[in-house]
């Protein structure tokens, strides 16, 4: 099990509001990882190594560039999840790193201001609760360690920061294609709820758990199987409520799985 923090607390740093994370030490993985592994949240001074990483996987790691845009990303992304101690003033960066110190994966949490534009605002999500969001950021791992459950490791552990930071709604925005992306999320309990596009051309997956919530279930009786090529053509479907539950990987090809969500859970 991912270690947890204690409550946050809200403090002011250099004259904006920025959260910090109790106790300290923040908390690092179990340790059951791969052996030589350990995980730390990130701070400032991990900047270099972080930049070198994410220039590694996003010029000769990616199979299409539309699994990582850097143009959808803030512009002030890496720097303003990256603090002087471990946060920075829109959220935090989870970290891995070998025997050898090198920065091998890491993930980020973005932790929106009351009122800031969010992929939640697609979603139905109750007025009184948009403030309570956690955004499943960029996350890489380095090509010498995929396939090891390191991606799996890093949004349970971001999920839990999550709830310790008492942010309810969990969202990640996915391009249809990049199922190794969004299959890991499914399976970790964030169906994608919506296709919705989100500027400069772009197209992704919504994905959202409700943390206090009991884990929705998808009705049967609407089940459908999408091959991996017609996903992103499934806005209609969409629309009328289905979900994206599941990945499968089979001999002839990747499918996900749409249903409409039970109807106590819609």
């Amino acid at each position: 099990m991912l270690s947890t923090t204690e409550p946050a607390q809200l403090c002011r740093s250099g004259g904006g509001l920025s959260w910090q994370i109790l106790p300290d030490p923040p908390p690092s993985l179990p340790a059951n990882l791969p052996t030589g592994l350990r995980g730390r949240l990130l701070t400032a001074a991990d900047a270099t190594a972080l930049a070198s990483l994410r220039r590694t996987v996003i010029e000769r790691q990616l199979d299409s560039p539309d699994y990582y845009r850097l143009e959808a990303e803030s512009p002030a992304f890496p720097a303003s999840h990256l603090g002087p101690w471990v946060m920075g003033d829109q959220g935090l960066i989870t970290g891995l790193f070998d025997a050898e110190q090198e920065l091998i994966a890491y993930g980020a949490l973005t932790l929106p201001a009351p009122g800031e534009p969010s992929r939640a605002d697609v979603l139905a999500i109750p007025p009184a609760e948009p403030d309570n969001l956690a955004y499943l950021a960029s996350a890489m791992v380095r090509a010498d360690w995929r396939g090891r459950g390191l991606h799996h490791c890093l949004i349970a552990w971001r999920q839990s920061l999550a709830q310790s930071l008492r942010r309810r709604h969990l969202l990640a925005a996915v391009w249809p294609g990049n199922h190794q992306s969004w299959g890991h999320l499914v399976a970790h309990g964030l169906p994608a709820k919506k296709l919705s596009p989100i500027g400069n051309g772009l197209t992704r997956l919504i994905l959202h758990r409700d943390l206090e919530a009991p884990l929705p279930q998808p009705d049967p009786a609407s089940r459908l199987l999408i091959p991996l090529d017609q996903l992103a053509a499934q806005e209609a479907r969409f629309a009328a409520g289905y979900w994206l539950w599941r990945r499968i990987m089979a001999t002839d090809g990747v499918f996900g799985v749409l249903a409409r969500p039970r109807p106590e859970e819609t």
